[in-house]
């Protein structure tokens, strides 16, 4: 009846004679409404089931469910989603339960995980209101696999503990469901000691699905430690034990990620054949498609493709959020955000990114809604808007210093550092990149020491403090050793070629190659936020070298690659992102030099005119 227009004569005939009086409340709260001018009432979405539950004793709240539900029941389009808001109060315990159980299950085939959990609590409620039974522990097993995928792991674990509890210890599944919650917790080796207690429950048969599924997951861990090698062994193993399975066993074995170890490993056509190879098995099967997808971006990603990276992890997420998957979702999301940041789609980077903090506020650790606050304030930094990325900026900072993760605090101050160069606190942004240095030096993390020394280099170069700019730089140079980021090594060569540029009065020409080496990558790759910073360097370059129609034409580049970076900014955002310092500048350097060069024409122009129509020698 939901969402359906009804008469007066037939509400009364499905819930009993209904009082005038009552009907009128009904209406006058808004719960049911008269159509103008017609004898029809619209009920509300649940306006029953909130009137039972709220004004009735329970006998009469028993008597108009059982009502409802039959009527709804003697739909042709019934479906069990539209009779679960009266499943509460029906008198028959069965069929309460097979509803409950059966709008869940509609619920999860849609998509909708926040639905279908709800429904699977009221189930858990109405079953333990009898006897419990083997079916309520596989209802919590289905709860806690949902609030894995929403991302509330704590919830999860607490759920797979009340299992525990009840039966004494923890079965295989609950040792599988663990694993991956710690997995997603970034706890690997915890996660392997549950995958270990789950293999020992287990002979070591290499055609039971079941041991293949768990190393596999053993083998991820290994990933996870950074023990490549390894996980590439055990993967090779157990991918040649599975392709032995009949079709019907290899799908139970969908986990195998071989492909990321290769990738790990530099061999990126075998990785991306691998993926190609596993989606042509399960492409059909959505949660399963989405985490390929999501692999294959990510192998995508390491090999440079930018593009096809961002493609991939696209799908995926789409996919994930499909079936509900906020899980799988997340990673997805902060990968995209990293990707649209690199071409410069900042806004649309920000929805992407608010969604994910959205997602994470429902229930994720502290440290992932730290890490989800960093990025939204780093996109609204990159937009021009400084102040809303400073509230973001405390909030970040305050839980990473609650959860004491040293190496999120120091992205954090590298992202403070960025803010006060923007706002012209020069030394408190330098400030900010030593203290993300030191964290680096404490914790033995190369990846923030590279960073708060790029952070440095970069404010003194644009400062013109050339000398202070030394140490910094000759710090990263030494970092640089066996760094495989692609990305960042473009950084560190941009670094290296505008210093050489500041320090000589006229450039060598040498460098105009490494320029045009860098121009030629990043538009390879598509990172338009490095390349317009190149091509102004370069029209820097050729204006020392007073090569002034060079100069213009690489000033203009650069100055078409931020406005046509805007262009594809929401109109909201345009004016405050061309306003940022280093953006600004290039305008300002192209309207100078602009000018020069109209003044030296003019003054050329001049001379000529003059030598030509001027008057002659006397005499002749």
């Amino acid at each position: 009846m939901l969402d359906r227009q009804v008469s007066e004569a037939t509400l009364a005939q499905f819930v009993g004679s209904i009082d005038p009086k009552a009907l009128k409340h009904l209406i006058v709260t808004g719960l049911v409404r008269r159509l103008p001018d017609e004898d029809q009432l619209i009920p509300a979405t649940g306006a029953l089931t909130q009137t039972i539950v709220a004004e009735l004793a329970p006998a009469r709240r028993q008597a108009l469910a059982d009502r409802v539900v039959e009527w709804l029941q003697q739909a042709p389009t019934f479906r069990a989603s539209d009779a679960a808001p009266y499943a509460a109060a029906l008198s028959n315990h069965g069929q309460a339960i097979r509803l409950l159980e059966q709008a869940a299950s509609e619920a999860e085939a849609r998509g909708e995980g926040e639905r279908a959990l709800g429904l699977l609590v009221q189930l858990l409620d109405r079953l333990e209101a009898g006897i419990p039974d083997a079916k309520s522990l596989g209802v919590r097993r289905r709860i806690a696999t949902l609030r894995l995928y929403q991302g509330q792991y704590q919830a999860c674990e607490e759920m797979l503990h009340q299992i525990t509890a009840r039966r004494g210890a923890p079965e295989l599944e609950d040792l599988k469901l663990l694993g991956l919650v710690k997995r997603a917790q970034r706890r690997p080796a915890e996660a392997r000691a549950f995958y270990d207690r789950a293999l020992a429950t287990l002979p070591a048969d290499p055609s039971d699905p079941t041991y293949l599924y768990l190393c596999n997951e053993r083998s991820q861990t290994f990933l996870e430690e950074g023990a490549v090698q390894q996980a590439a062994d055990l993967y090779q193993q157990t991918h040649a034990a599975t392709r032995k399975l009949s079709a019907q066993k290899r799908g139970l074995v969908p986990n195998n990620n071989l492909g990321m170890a290769l990738a790990r490993l530099g061999k990126y056509d075998e990785a991306v054949r691998f993926y190609q190879e596993k989606l042509s098995q399960f492409g059909a099967q959505q949660r399963l498609a989405s985490s390929i997808h999501g692999q294959l971006g990510a192998v995508h990603l390491q090999a440079g493709h930018t593009d096809a990276a961002l493609a991939a992890f696209t799908r995926a997420w789409e996919l994930a959020m499909a079936t509900g998957d906020h899980h799988s979702a997340l990673p997805l999301l902060e990968n995209m955000v990293t990707l649209l940041q690199k071409k410069g789609a900042y806004s649309t980077a920000l929805g992407h990114a608010e969604r994910s903090l959205q997602l994470r506020a429902a229930g994720a650790p502290e440290v992932d809604v730290a890490r989800s606050l960093l990025t939204v304030a780093t996109l609204y930094l990159n937009l021009g808007l400084l102040d809303l990325a400073a509230r973001y900026l405390i909030q970040a900072m305050r839980l990473a210093r609650r959860c004491g993760k040293y190496s999120l605090l120091g992205w954090t101050h590298i992202t403070f550092g960025y803010l006060h160069k923007e706002w012209g606190r020069l030394m408190e942004a330098l400030n900010d990149f030593e203290e993300t240095i030191a964290i680096g030096e404490s914790r033995q993390d190369s990846h923030l020491i590279r960073w708060g020394c790029y952070g440095a280099v970069d404010l003194m170069l644009d400062n013109g403090e050339l000398e202070e700019a030394l140490p910094y730089l000759q710090q990263l140079d030494v970092k640089m050793t066996g760094d495989a980021d692609q990305e960042f090594q473009m950084r560190h060569a941009l670094l290296t070629e505008k210093l050489a540029v500041m320090k000589q009065p006229h450039p060598e020409e040498a460098i105009e190659a490494a320029l045009e080496k860098l121009t030629d990558q990043c538009a390879t790759n598509s990172w338009q936020d490095l390349l317009w910073e190149i091509e102004h360097l370069r029209g820097v370059y050729h204006h020392k070298r007073d090569e002034t129609e060079a100069a213009l034409l690489h000033l203009r580049r650069s100055q078409e690659i931020i406005e046509t970076m805007a262009a594809n900014l929401s109109e909201e955002y345009r004016t405050s992102f061309l306003a940022i310092r280093s953006r600004a500048r290039v305008q300002a350097d192209l309207d100078t030099l602009t000018r020069a060069h109209q003044r030296a024409a003019a003054v050329t122009s001049g001379k000529t005119a003059t030598s030509v129509t001027g008057p002659h020698e006397p005499g002749k």
